[in-house]
């Protein structure tokens, strides 16, 4: 029975990895990074459901640095209120965009720079 690594190997899975790679612009949704190495973050995961079969919206780019905070959230209301924030940022637009990565930011402790991009952690 293959791993969960050789799963994420199989072309069906780099297909829809590549296909939400380019809808996020190839950047981080977090941070807005471009040049790090982005992962395609599972919002959740569903017991049985193969990685390649989640809906689009259960999927987001993130960035190497970002999505290892991600994994670093320790209480559920943290991951709760990650979630939601990610969800509820789907609109794409600058300002919901910039609203998302300043909660989010504050949520991992980051600060920022003159650009709202999240810089360091603190």
């Amino acid at each position: 029975m293959p791993t969960y690594s050789d799963k994420l190997k199989s072309p069906k899975w780099q297909k829809k990895r590549l296909e939400i790679l380019q809808r996020d612009n190839f950047a981080c949704f977090n941070c807005g990074d471009t040049e790090r190495t982005l992962h395609v973050h599972h919002e959740n995961y569903i017991k049985g459901k193969e990685p390649w079969d989640y809906e689009d919206d259960y999927l987001t780019t993130v960035c190497d640095i970002c999505h290892e905070h991600t994994h670093l959230l320790k209480t559920e209301f943290e991951k709760y209120a990650y979630s939601i924030i990610m969800i509820w940022s789907r609109d794409d637009t600058n300002d919901g965009r910039m609203m998302q990565r300043r909660v989010t930011g504050r949520l991992l402790g980051s600060s920022f720079n003159e650009y709202n991009v999240i810089t360091k952690k603190k």
